[in-house]
């Protein structure tokens, strides 16, 4: 299954000048930046990572968001909750979930009806391919 190219009409940027004049006003740099977000927030996000955030490569969420905010014309905490998360059962999830399905790749994905089929396709290759090579072989022609 091949995956579409997205392409929007409007697309949201970090405008760097204005956020460079609001950190100037407020006395402070991207590092004293990277720090209050991280420590407000909890975030796990390093200085480069909080940099390249701010690259404009990755700005589809936040899109999305303003997208439904100004749709609706409602404030962001009408609809948006900044929850807080367990991050240690969130892992252990995560690892579970990882052990479970990535563990063996395709053939075993849980939302794909092709787990049966994927393991009858590779016997017929492997059959197919070691059958091949032992009537090679028994000809000499190996």
């Amino acid at each position: 299954m091949s995956r579409n190219i997205l392409l929007h009409k409007k697309d949201i940027i970090l405008n760097k000048k204005k956020l460079k004049s609001v950190l100037d006003k407020q006395g402070i740099d991207y590092t004293e930046l990277h720090k209050r977000v991280v420590d407000t927030f909890g975030l796990d996000l390093t200085y480069k990572g909080l940099m390249s955030l701010m690259s404009n490569r990755s700005s589809w969420k936040f899109l999305y968001a303003i997208a439904i905010i100004d749709v609706l014309r409602v404030d962001k905490y009408e609809i948006f909750d900044i929850v807080d998360v367990d991050t240690d059962k969130k892992m252990k999830e995560k690892k579970a979930w990882m052990e479970k399905y990535q563990k063996w790749g395709w053939f075993f994905h849980p939302h794909k009806n092709i787990s049966k089929f994927g393991i009858y396709i590779v016997f017929l290759l492997c059959y197919n391919l070691f059958t091949e090579k032992d009537i090679l072989w028994q000809q000499n022609t190996i």
